[in-house]
């Protein structure tokens, strides 16, 4: 994953969460459902952008796709 690809998906997520309601806590308990296991910290390294890798760039992936399933449900655009 390039650099901005990495941005625009933090910035997507961030917003996602201020604008929808939605809460962090809800995508880490979604996450570790699916098998990955995170913590709020871990998180806040990926959103920060100073974990990086495959592991961090998939979870980056996940919380995006949650969100926007999240937003999808309630009928909103972002």
């Amino acid at each position: 994953m390039t650099e901005q690809e990495r941005k625009d998906k933090s910035r997507f997520v961030r917003e996602a969460v201020e604008s929808s309601g939605l809460k962090y806590r809800a995508i880490i308990n979604r996450l570790n459902d699916d098998g990955e296991n995170v913590s709020s910290s871990t998180i806040s390294g990926i959103l920060g952008q100073y974990r990086r890798g495959p592991k961090p760039d998939r979870i980056l992936c996940k919380m995006e796709i949650i969100c926007r399933d999240y937003i999808a449900a309630l009928g909103k655009t972002l």
